[in-house]
């Protein structure tokens, strides 16, 4: 009999390891569409990115790996499998990427970022400014995206100011892919697919390279996540399908 209690007890043991990790809960508490559809004030979900990505690289620290930490905050707040977390998750990683580009995971970056803040630049040639959340798909042009972590990504604030509210020719592809997956509505795919294009914000010069690189990433990442989507009720595997679009 005590045999049998030993065993039972290594059975239920990985249960009760396997609690949610602090970024989970954070991040999962932080991009829950319940609570981001209640957001009234303007910019409100900005703090949000900045939280998100402190908790993403706390957890890096920490030795947890940034997906899995995604994926739990995800079963968390209840959208695992959805479209939303897919791509809030490889939105957040990009930023992850970018934040790590332009340097901004100092120590006094850290605690920045873990307040809401904007965190300062210390690499490249926008060192010293502040990188700021700003959306993909202005929000002047398709209010329905308001306050949704997803539309968000750090740029410096030099950049800012220039691109103005000006539809980019990748803010219309993830506007499409929004659409696609049912998260942007008819009313607003036709907003912003009737906008008038402007040029990036992000510079085309060697030394902020990698940083275009990332965007790039994102971009070609979202396609293949809503590809692998919409393949869950089809025939063929989405793995067949990766090999097509890749």
């Amino acid at each position: 009999m005590p045999k049998l209690l030993f065993i039972l007890a290594l059975a239920a043991a990985p249960s009760i390891m396997a609690a949610p990790s602090t970024a989970a809960v954070a991040i999962a508490s932080l991009t829950d569409p319940a609570k981001l559809a209640i957001l009234k004030s303007e910019r409100a979900a900005n703090p949000l990115l900045q939280k998100c990505v402190y908790w993403l690289a706390y957890a890096e620290e920490q030795g947890e790996k940034p997906e899995v930490v995604l994926d739990e905050s995800a079963k968390l707040n209840k959208t695992a499998g959805t479209p939303y977390a897919g791509f809030l998750s490889w939105g957040l990683l990009e930023n992850l990427k970018i934040a790590k580009e332009l340097g901004l995971l100092t120590p006094e970056g850290m605690a920045e970022l873990k307040q809401g803040k904007s965190a300062t630049i210390t690499k490249g040639q926008y060192a010293g400014q502040k990188a700021e959340a700003d959306d993909v798909i202005p929000e002047a042009v398709c209010p329905e995206l308001q306050n949704q972590v997803m539309n968000l990504e750090l740029i410096p604030v030099s950049l800012i100011r220039a691109k103005s509210d000006k539809v980019t020719d990748r803010a219309k592809v993830f506007a499409k892919e929004l659409y696609e997956a049912k998260l942007l509505s008819e009313e607003g795919w036709q907003k912003v697919q009737g906008s008038k294009s402007g040029p990036s914000a992000l510079p085309t010069s060697s030394t902020q390279e990698e940083l275009r690189r990332a965007n790039v990433a994102r971009w070609r990442i979202e396609q293949i996540f809503y590809f692998l989507t919409i393949t869950c009720s089809m025939q063929e595997s989405p793995f067949q399908r990766c090999l097509v679009i890749v």
